[in-house]
């Protein structure tokens, strides 16, 4: 467990440590710990990076983070405000009966942006579907005319 004081992170022991093959074992003391051992298994993979440390952010970063706190919440504000016509009974069932696989702890506004989509879905392909019957119906149709 870390535990985080004005003085920086602190460790409590005894702790986890993970070693590079895949071993996992608790240690009392950070002295016990053989060298190579990291206090997560995921540090051992090789596409990890450690995270920026907030001291060496630049100031095109601390905008970013800006940023996107701000988009987050603006997002956070549009889900508060969306109107539902529906239950969320019967947009799971219009889910499960299209065969859309979805998450049961998705919020309201996910589950309707869902069914909005396979409605559009459904509606492009039966269009498209139409248009398939009209193609092929247009022989006939001139093979009779010509036949009259």
């Amino acid at each position: 467990m870390t535990v985080v004081s004005p003085k920086g992170p602190h460790v409590a022991w005894p702790s986890w440590r993970y070693g590079p093959n895949q071993e996992a074992e608790i240690f009392q003391r950070a002295e016990d710990v053989p060298a190579g051992w990291k206090d997560h298994p995921r540090k051992h993979d090789a596409d990890y990076a450690e995270p920026a440390n907030e001291e060496n952010l630049t100031a095109r970063d601390i905008e970013l983070n800006k940023r996107e706190a701000a988009l987050a919440a603006r997002e956070a504000a549009l889900e508060t405000k969306v109107l539902i016509p529906l239950t969320r009974d019967e947009m799971c069932a219009g889910l499960f009966q299209r065969h859309i696989p979805f998450d049961e702890d998705a919020s309201d506004v996910t589950l309707y942006a869902l069914v909005n989509a396979s409605q559009a879905l459904e509606a492009a392909a039966d269009k498209a579907a139409q248009e398939l019957l009209d193609e092929a119906a247009k022989p006939a149709a001139k093979k009779a005319a010509n036949t009259k």
